[in-house]
C-alpha cells in the first residue's frame, strides 16, 4: 500500500470514530489516549503506526476529601442535605416557599440527610494513528471511545420518626426524594428545562476528545559497560472538544473529555537502558484547559452538598492545571521483544474557579463546592508485553497486557482496570 492510500485509510478511521467524550478534568484514572505505554520507541521515517488500547474496570470506588474509600456517589460528601438544598432561592419561587415552610426545622445531623449509593460501570477503548517524519518527529491522532453506566441507585433516608419536625421533613422532602427533586428542579428557570433526574439509572456510549499530538523522540546510544542508551522524548499537542459534554440533568454526570473546552497537552520523558535487560524512566505530563461559559449546576448556599443541586445557571469556569508523573522500570529481553514493567503514577489536578454569570446568585457561594477543589490519585501499574517481528521492520506487532491498581487519593474515582494494548507498524 503506498503512502497516499495509507493516508486515506487513516483519515477514514478518524472520520469513523469522530463523534462524541473522559479525560484530564474529571477525577478518574482511565487510560489517556496518548499514554506513553512504556514502549514509546522512535521508528524510522516513513513508518505508519496504528494502535488500540482497551480496558475494563471490574471494581470502582472513590476516595473522599479525607482520603477514605467510599461509594462513588459519596465522592464529595457523605450525605445529601435535603434541607440545605432548598436555601438561597428567591422567596417567590416554589423552592423558596418550601424552604420557608421548613424554616423552623433544625438540622440535627440526620434530619433531612440521605446516604447516596450507586454502581458505576466503565469500559473504554482508545484508537490512534501515528506517522513518523525525519528528524525524529512524529504526528499522531488519538481518539477514545467510552461506555459508562450508573445503576443500583439508592438514597437511604437518615431522618428519624421521633418528632413532628421529622415527620414533616419526611412528608415534604425525603419520603419520595428523587420525585421531589425532579419536581422542584423543573420549577427553576424555564419550565421543565432544568429537570434533574436522580432516581433513574443511565448508560451512555460515546467518543472522546480528539487529540492531535506531536512527538520528538531520539535515542542516544552509549558506549559504556553498563549504560547502553538514553532516550529523550518531548510531546506537545491540542485536545479538540469533539465529545459528549456533561448532562446537567442526570445524577453524577461524567463528561467524555474536557467538557466542551479546548485544551493543550505537553510532556517530557527521559529513559535510561542498562545492559540489555533493564531500563527505567521518568515521565511528566501536563494539561491546560481553556475556560468556557455554559449552564452548570451550582450551589446557592454554602451548606449545600454537591451531588444534588437544584440551580442551573450560566457560569464561566477556569479549569485547574493538571499534572501527572510516572516512574517506571522494565525488565526483559529487549532484542527478542518481551518484557515486564512496573510503574508508579501520580495524578494531581489543581482547583477550578467559577464565576456566576448572574446578578441573583453569588460567585463566592458557588465556589464553596467540593467538586471544584483539588484532587489527587496514586496508581500502581503492571505491564507485560511481547513483540512479534524483527525490530524496525514493517508489519511488526506489539501487544501488552496491563493491570492498574489505585491505592490512595482524595476526591477521585479509583478504577481498578485490566487492559490490552496492540500496536502495528507499517
Amino acid at each position: 500500500m503506498n503512502k497516499i492510500n495509507k493516508l486515506k485509510l487513516s483519515l477514514i478511521i478518524i472520520s469513523f470514530f469522530n463523534g462524541t467524550i473522559v479525560q484530564a478534568q474529571f477525577p478518574i484514572n482511565l487510560v489517556r489516549p496518548y499514554d506513553i505505554d512504556l514502549h514509546w520507541a522512535p521508528q524510522p521515517a516513513g513508518t505508519w503506526e496504528y494502535g488500540m488500547v482497551a480496558e475494563v474496570a471490574p471494581s470502582i470506588n472513590a476516595y473522599n476529601a479525607h482520603g477514605s474509600k467510599t461509594n462513588v456517589l459519596q465522592l464529595w460528601n457523605n450525605t445529601v442535605d435535603s434541607l440545605a438544598m432548598l436555601r438561597g432561592f428567591p422567596a417567590n419561587t416554589e423552592i423558596g416557599q418550601l424552604d420557608a415552610t421548613l424554616a423552623g426545622v433544625s438540622d440535627n445531623g440526620v434530619r433531612g440527610h440521605l446516604i447516596p449509593t450507586a454502581s458505576l460501570n466503565i469500559w473504554d477503548a482508545n484508537f490512534s494513528v501515528r506517522y513518523f517524519f525525519p528528524c525524529y518527529v512524529s504526528l499522531g491522532l488519538y481518539l477514545p471511545l467510552f461506555h459508562m453506566s450508573l445503576d443500583d441507585i439508592n438514597f437511604f433516608d437518615l431522618t428519624q420518626n421521633f418528632t413532628a419536625d421529622d415527620l414533616l421533613v419526611k412528608e415534604l422532602l425525603t419520603n419520595n426524594f428523587p420525585e421531589n427533586v425532579r419536581y422542584l428542579s423543573g420549577t427553576f428557570g424555564c419550565e421543565n428545562k432544568n429537570v434533574l433526574d436522580i432516581g433513574n439509572p443511565w448508560n451512555k456510549t460515546g467518543i472522546g476528545d480528539l487529540t492531535i499530538l506531536g512527538v520528538w523522540s531520539r535515542d542516544f546510544p552509549q558506549v559504556k559497560p553498563v549504560l547502553k542508551n538514553v532516550r529523550l522524548t518531548g510531546r506537545l499537542g491540542v485536545t479538540v472538544p469533539t465529545g459528549m459534554r456533561t448532562n446537567e440533568n442526570i445524577l453524577f454526570p461524567i463528561p467524555y473529555g474536557n467538557d466542551g473546552a479546548l485544551g493543550v497537552v505537553f510532556g517530557l520523558n527521559i529513559e535510561l537502558q542498562w545492559w540489555r535487560c533493564l531500563r527505567g524512566g521518568v515521565q511528566a505530563d501536563f494539561w491546560r484547559v481553556f475556560g468556557d461559559t455554559r449552564d452548570r449546576r451550582v450551589k446557592t448556599d454554602a451548606a449545600q452538598t454537591d451531588l444534588v443541586l437544584l440551580a442551573r445557571i450560566p457560569t464561566y469556569k477556569t479549569w485547574g492545571f493538571t499534572r501527572r508523573y510516572t516512574l517506571y522500570a522494565e525488565l526483559g529481553d529487549f532484542e527478542r521483544g518481551y518484557s515486564v514493567a512496573f510503574a508508579y503514577q501520580y495524578f494531581n489536578k489543581g482547583p477550578d474557579a467559577l464565576t456566576v454569570v448572574s446578578n441573583q446568585y453569588l460567585t463566592a457561594t458557588a465556589e464553596t463546592a467540593s467538586n471544584i477543589e483539588e484532587w489527587k490519585l496514586h496508581n500502581f501499574i503492571v505491564d507485560v508485553s511481547v513483540r512479534c517481528g524483527a525490530k524496525d521492520t514493517p508489519g511488526r506487532t506489539r501487544i501488552s497486557f496491563f493491570y492498574k491498581h489505585p491505592f490512595n487519593g482524595t476526591r477521585a474515582i479509583a478504577a481498578k482496570t485490566l487492559g490490552v494494548r496492540l500496536i502495528l507498524d507499517f
